[in-house]
């Protein structure tokens, strides 16, 4: 329990931004890109099979936060925190990491409600397919 909340960063602790670039760089399994010798973005994002301004967002908030490093402009580099992100579990969200995350994405309807909400968005994704 924490007694003194004088210095909790809120906005560390609401950033989205963050979390979901770490995911989306794990499923697009971009460390093993840039190990391979697709380090400018160009070949990068085509080794990934994305576009490439998306993806130059995605790494430089990334490289911003400690993540990866972008020596110069368009090229990046695996630093040893890059390298820890591939031997994390669950962060693809190709995988189980994607219903993770699709589960917190219900959690304000599961408090509104008390239902569990997981089946209903899983539902209406159905539907749309």
């Amino acid at each position: 329990m924490v007694e003194d909340t004088s210095d909790v960063d809120l906005e560390a602790l609401l950033d989205l931004a963050t979390p979901w670039c770490l995911r989306v760089a794990a499923t697009l399994r971009v460390a093993d890109h840039i190990e391979a010798g697709h380090d400018d973005i160009k070949r990068l994002a085509a080794a990934a099979g994305c576009d490439q301004d998306a993806l130059h967002a995605v790494l430089g908030h990334l490289a911003g936060q400690g993540i990866f490093t972008e020596p110069s402009p368009g090229k990046f580099a695996v630093n040893p925190a890059a390298e820890k992100l591939a031997a994390i579990p669950f962060v693809n969200l190709d995988g189980f990491g994607g219903r993770m995350a699709h589960t917190w994405g219900t959690l304000l309807d599961y408090v509104r409600t008390g239902q569990p909400a997981y089946e209903i968005g899983r539902a209406s994704c159905r539907e749309r397919v």
